[in-house]
């Protein structure tokens, strides 16, 4: 089981296609009022009742983009279906949650976010925590219209109908 493993997780590594790669991260920008301060497109509060298929129909431009070819999903799926039918789920799960997660890390990194502590945020003068207010909105628009859709398209793709 360690080599399917270990197969699971060379796919996931050197088989996916970056979405910085196919998409250009840095040139999605945010709408600017007249006044020039950052529209938002999105609605301004989600309640409970609405759904992500209500906010793909008002015009939020979420898209999935297919970040592995058909080969390798097909080559994942088999590995996942057979570490499930044998009891390594959890085994698979964290396989696939760690690479994902570290791919994940390296597209907030391309889109200049890093991880600041709660000190770090209060010791930054009002400028410099304006920019990274910026930054992280565009990082979580970008993250809700393509990144977060695209990684859930994978699971159902590779996960979907197993066990």
């Amino acid at each position: 089981m360690v080599r399917l493993e270990d197969e699971f997780r060379h796919i996931l590594i050197s088989h996916a296609n970056p979405i910085d790669t196919i998409v250009d991260l840095n040139s999605l920008s945010l709408p600017r009022s007249r006044s020039g301060e950052l529209k938002s497109d999105l609605p301004e509060s989600v309640g409970e009742d609405d759904s992500l298929g209500q906010l793909m129909s008002e015009g939020s431009n979420i898209r999935e983009i297919d970040i592995f070819h058909t080969d390798a999903i097909q080559n994942l799926r088999s590995i996942a279906d057979r570490m499930i039918s044998a009891g390594y789920n959890g085994e698979c799960f964290h396989v696939f949650f760690t690479v994902r997660k570290f791919a994940m890390e390296l597209c907030l990194r391309h889109l200049n976010i890093k991880r600041l502590s709660i000190g770090d945020v209060q010791r930054l003068d009002w400028e410099a925590l304006e920019s990274y207010i910026h930054r992280w909105i565009r990082a979580a628009r970008v993250c809700i219209r393509i990144i977060f859709p695209s990684k859930r398209h994978l699971c159902d793709l590779i996960f979907d109908t197993l066990a």
